[in-house]
């Protein structure tokens, strides 16, 4: 009871792990292969260093175990990686289906009411673009978090045991541009929720004016069917603009320290 209990608790701390939780073991063993891959990837750039030390101790001499070790490396990167995204790919579409199936469902059983409440808008943003957003997450970025995580701490390790002072100025760095980077993303906490309650009403204004195209057929023009999702998309416009100009420097600084 206690370790569900504290699964739980866990689970609430990262929603979007509860989400996947139908597809979390693809998920996983896609991390795991994404993990494989950026060992090998690293294991090629030693075995290529191995390969130029050799080279300048014995020009005449062709280092075959190195050279060996390097095209072994990279094929196995090349495949893990393959593999890894196929993986998570195969997931994403697999929880887009089940989610939007859900979701399906549970818009059946509301109340006309509480739909008028929350506005077509809302739940087509829910259905289309938010469900979508996952496939971004699921497919795309969980392998590279696993690449990440593991690519720096086995540099780290690696570093360390070649230079520790090498190693403390590189984690210095890395420090630097961490901090200027949590604290652009703080600032743009506000610009995110606007952001997405523009294209709520972008959409809201898509589905009014398409919705009521007989009617404006018949009594209006359209122009003011039409004004309405114009202005709604100038805004959603103009919020766009004010936050690529408020993240602009600080990120471009952060990305370009790490």
């Amino acid at each position: 009871m206690s370790s569900h209990s504290s699964n739980t608790e866990s689970l609430s701390r990262f929603p979007l792990w509860q989400v996947i939780t139908p597809v979390r073991r693809k998920v996983l063993l896609a991390m795991a292969l994404a993990g494989l891959a950026a060992f090998t990837s690293l294991g090629a750039l030693l075995f290529l260093a191995w390969c130029l030390r050799d080279l300048r101790g014995a020009p005449d001499i062709i280092p075959v175990w190195p050279l060996s070790g390097v095209v072994g490396c990279v094929i196995a990167t090349f495949i893990l990686r393959l593999q890894a995204f196929n993986t998570s790919h195969y997931a994403a579409f697999h929880l887009e289906n089940i989610l939007r199936s859900r979701l399906a469902r549970k818009t059946l059983q509301l109340a006309p009411g509480a739909l008028q409440q929350m506005g077509s808008g809302s739940v087509a943003k829910v259905m289309l673009d938010d469900v979508k957003s996952l496939h971004i997450f699921v497919a795309d970025s969980t392998p590279l978090y696993a690449r990440a995580i593991i690519m720096p701490l086995a540099t780290v390790v690696l570093v360390f045991w070649l230079d520790w002072r090498l190693a403390i100025a590189t984690l210095g760095v890395l420090a630097f541009g961490s901090v200027v980077l949590v604290l652009a993303r703080q600032r743009s906490e506000n610009m995110a929720q606007r952001y997405h309650q523009a294209r709520e009403r972008v959409s809201a204004a898509v589905i009014e004016f398409v919705q009521a195209m007989p009617v404006v057929r018949t009594f209006d023009s359209g122009s003011t069917s039409f004004l309405r999702y114009q202005h709604a998309l100038e805004e959603w416009v103009d919020v766009l603009k004010s936050w690529y100009r408020q993240a602009g420097f600080s990120a471009r600084f952060s990305f370009s320290i790490l």
